[in-house]
């Protein structure tokens, strides 16, 4: 006999002669071994074979219909789904086909808490217990974030449903020929025109069941409802808002920017202000030029040829006195003149704090595995260095890095002259700069993570260039390498 530690509700899978059964803590035999393949017991049933048919057995061995040529669990609600002469079925934890289960050609895993089924190459939909939710006569089904079916699919006349994964219909079938998932309680979407030929843009009120047909001139494009608002833009820098019933609520803006924490700048008659979510103006269209958005709730603009930082109730929060204005990020900007002909940089704070005067020819932030700004790179010719924004410490002004890149790790990949090398969030210099290219960088990175270094010295910088070679590495012992491939 062998035991094989297996164990679940106190049962333990046993072999005699090749068969296989289960036993007690107390070596009784409650299943006989008699099955050729067994699988451990899951709320009091286990799937077992005999031969080449499935089934399950009970906790005190009672066979449930050894019948099946497939047998597999079918979501976390502890039921199957089984084969039986080409057709699928669900049972339910006992082991017993559902009273209300139907037979299917086709049973797609559990996600989240539904299953499509198919019968006859149409597609339906069942819930995590077997119930059906959409009986099988859709060509087309669809799981996003919410559940899309069509009969005829992008044929005339045809229209698409949707529901939510309870069942809960939000939109009927034979109202809209295609539509995107609802915000603020409408589905965007399109109708056919009575004509048959073409369509219309149309929304579907999900709470008044009412749909509205939108005029559709070359060009235009409908955005999502916010706020019980839709931004239209159609061919020709031709911005609008409407409101649910249709209605245009607001001028004819040339430039609406994108929303951005609440907001959105707007540019009419030529001058820029912006305006809030509900449509409202919360800084005069009056500027010359600004920033396409907000960002940490000031907006970067320009009065009289010098730029500045207004708040959302249009007050100055940082004096109109510069040539050049990024919006803030992590609570720094940068600001800019033109100086002897060319640009340079500096970093101001959101108190308007001088962090770093405008000498700089590029500025470039890093953050550290947190997502947080824990320091820059400056240069002012062509070689780089480090500031730590916490500590206001220069590092590698020597270092003669020409280029600066990041990783999603926090590290910063330094280019000296032809070779790359890596410093990490810390400001270490974790790989001398002696590898040939910023992949390989990558490479050895992702090498130096499982192995759990933290910085290579130049010996293993070397030896890791050669690991990370692609092209060193494809030769092998049959192969006559070639001279320049040495590691001598």
């Amino acid at each position: 006999m062998t035991l094989l530690m297996g164990r679940a509700q106190n049962l333990t899978k046993i072999q005699t002669d090749e068969k296989w059964g289960f036993m007690k803590t107390d070596s009784t035999i409650v299943v006989p071994c008699i099955y050729d393949e067994v699988y451990p017991f899951v709320d009091n049933i286990a799937i077992v074979r005999k031969d080449t048919l499935w089934g399950v057995v009970d906790t005190k061995g009672t066979e449930k219909d050894i019948r099946y040529t497939q047998i597999s669990t079918f979501g976390n609600n502890g039921m199957y789904k089984a084969l039986y002469d080409k057709k699928w079925t669900l049972l339910d934890l006992h082991g017993n086909p559902l009273s209300n289960s139907q037979q299917y050609d086709i049973i797609l895993p559990v996600h989240k808490g539904v299953a499509i089924v198919v019968n006859d190459k149409k597609r339906g939909l069942v819930d995590g217990v077997g119930n059906v939710i959409l009986r099988p006569q859709y060509e087309a089904l669809e799981c996003g974030e919410y559940i899309i079916f069509s009969k005829q699919p992008n044929k005339p006349g045809s229209s698409i449903g949707m529901c939510d994964y309870q069942g809960r219909i939000i939109l009927p079938e034979g109202i809209l020929m295609s539509g995107y998932p609802p915000s603020d309680d409408i589905i965007l979407g399109k109708v056919w025109n009575k004509d048959g030929k073409g369509t219309s843009f149309a929304f579907y009120n999900i709470n008044t069941k009412q749909t509205t047909i939108l005029p559709s001139p070359f060009g235009i494009v409908y955005n999502e409802f916010k706020n019980g608002y839709c931004l239209v833009k159609e061919s020709g820098n031709r911005s609008y808002f409407i409101d649910k019933t249709g209605k245009k609520v607001s001028p004819d803006y040339e430039m609406v920017g994108a929303r951005s924490e609440g907001h959105y700048v707007v540019k009419l008659n030529g001058k820029y202000g912006v305006i809030d979510s509900l449509i409202h103006e919360t800084i005069p269209c009056k500027y010359e030029e600004g920033g396409t958005y907000i960002s940490e709730g000031l907006w970067n603009t320009m009065s009289d040829d010098e730029w500045g930082y207004l708040n959302m109730m249009g007050q100055q929060a940082i004096p109109f006195e510069y040539e050049f204005t990024q919006p803030f990020f992590k609570g720094h900007a940068y600001i800019g003149e033109l100086i002897d002909g060319d640009v340079r940089f500096g970093l101001i704070n959101k108190e308007g704090n001088m962090v770093l005067p405008i000498k700089w020819k590029n500025i470039k932030y890093t953050l550290n595995n947190k997502g947080e700004m824990n320091a820059v790179w400056l240069t002012a010719d062509s070689v780089y260095c480090r500031l730590d924004t916490k500590t206001m410490k220069y590092s590698y002004q020597q270092s003669g890095f020409n280029d600066v890149e990041f990783d999603n790790q926090g590290n910063t990949l330094v280019r000296q002259g032809e070779f790359w090398g890596c410093i990490d969030s810390d400001g270490n210099q974790c790989i001398p700069a002696r590898i040939p290219t910023k992949e390989m960088i990558i490479s050895i990175l992702d090498k130096m993570q499982k192995e759990g270094k933290k910085q290579l010295d130049y010996t293993e910088t070397y030896r890791n260039s050669i690991y990370a070679n692609e092209k060193r590495n494809y030769w092998d012992l049959r192969s006559q390498i070639p001279e320049n491939m040495w590691d001598y």
